[in-house]
């Protein structure tokens, strides 16, 4: 893009490097079935008991073998994902390559009232994707906060400045919504806000490694 400044005299051009994608989009109940994938989360709580502790905390995270059982419905979000993360992706020694060779491994996270998720990423994989199974889009907190990687280098030496053209983001905040899906690079560094619903908010995270 070109903008003009007073400080500067005539135009300066501005590119917008190394961008970063977060992909979203809606999947509707009939594609998969979010009832039945809350039946099937919500008895597996019951049969694993306590919690893996990951970057949860409070709530309750399950073992990383959803795909197993979590019926048709999980088996459905599972082929959404490969799809949508082939075509965001690129074999550059074969650009006509339409589909990879995906390894999944999947898990479902329940935060209850008060629950939330440290910063961290998903190292091993590729993408990495988030289903929002129930979420109450009114009630507060709850929120996804993606941090740009890069932001520390800067704030080590000058916390107090940012960089004016580069989008204004060293996070991005994004609020959930039943049945959205979100597929981002692994190594994008994100946590979750404090959950303050009074229904738990349950949603599946996927891993796209290659075999």
């Amino acid at each position: 893009m070109e903008i003009s400044t007073d400080a500067i005299s005539g135009r300066v051009t501005i590119e917008e490097a190394f961008w970063t994608p977060i992909a979203l989009c809606n999947i509707a109940d009939d594609e998969v079935d979010r009832a039945a994938l809350e039946r099937a989360i919500l008895a597996r709580r019951e049969v694993e008991g306590g919690r893996l502790v990951r970057s949860n905390r409070g709530g309750w995270h399950s073992e990383t073998d959803l795909i197993e059982w979590g019926g048709d419905s999980a088996a459905r979000l599972a082929d959404r994902v490969q799809r949508l993360a082939s075509e965001l992706t690129v074999d550059r020694r074969n650009p006509e390559a339409a589909s990879f060779p995906w390894k999944l491994s999947g898990w479902a996270n329940v935060n209850d009232k008060g629950s939330y998720n440290e910063l961290h990423c998903h190292p091993g994989a590729f993408w990495s994707a988030i289903f929002y199974v129930r979420v109450d889009p009114s009630a507060s907190g709850g929120e996804i906060v993606f941090r740009d990687p890069r932001a520390p280098v800067n704030e080590m030496y000058a916390p107090r400045l940012g960089i004016r053209h580069n989008g204004g983001e060293g996070t991005v905040h994004i609020r959930p919504e039943p049945g959205m899906l979100i597929l981002v690079p692994s190594w994008l560094g994100h946590s979750v806000r404090k959950w303050e619903g009074s229904e738990p908010r349950i949603s599946i995270a996927m891993n796209l490694a290659l075999r």
